[in-house]
């Protein structure tokens, strides 16, 4: 009962943010990737920014479906959304999923976008959960510009092969 309980809390702030992210009404976005993929995200710009949130999901899901209770606070934080579609899933272009190892170089070309539409001093923050935490912590292992001040990381595996091996 308890868990029952604990999920319908957040199935109703999941509903909240899928609403919530529908009247930001956000633009989409489209790059290239360094290997000629067209990659996908959506852009939900805060009135008055005092930074930008980059947020990849995990493995076979979805920004709505890992972020939609946390984009709202962000928001009200004061922080642009990029909210972005992993390669080879939703609206970007790719057939194969990598599980982060190309995937970081995505994590780059974003990064470049922003710093190139607000300024090398803004702040910027990855978050990423699974596949997605697994994407922007490999991403760390080349150096950002100085305006990535921090990685929001939840429930990222040790390596592709790992989760591979468990069958996904």
């Amino acid at each position: 009962l308890f868990i029952a309980m604990s999920l319908d809390g957040y199935a109703a702030d999941a509903e909240g943010g899928v609403d919530w992210l529908r009247q930001q009404r956000p633009r989409d976005l489209y790059l290239t990737s360094y290997d000629g993929l067209r990659l996908h995200a959506r852009w939900v710009p805060a009135d008055c920014p005092r930074g930008t949130v980059i947020l990849f999901h995990g493995w076979r899901s979805s920004i709505v479906g890992d972020f939609s209770p946390s984009m709202p606070v962000y928001h009200d934080l004061g922080f642009n959304l990029l909210l972005v579609d992993q390669r080879a899933q939703n609206g970007s272009a790719g057939r194969y999923i990598t599980f982060g190892v190309r995937e970081r170089h995505d994590v780059h070309t974003w990064v470049q976008w922003c710093a190139e539409r607000s300024g090398a001093a803004f702040p910027l923050l990855l978050g990423g959960v699974s596949m997605g935490a697994t994407t922007v912590l490999m991403a760390c292992g080349e150096p950002f510009a100085g305006n990535v001040r921090g990685v929001i990381a939840d429930c990222g595996f040790t390596s592709p092969w790992d989760i591979i091996g468990k069958g996904g």
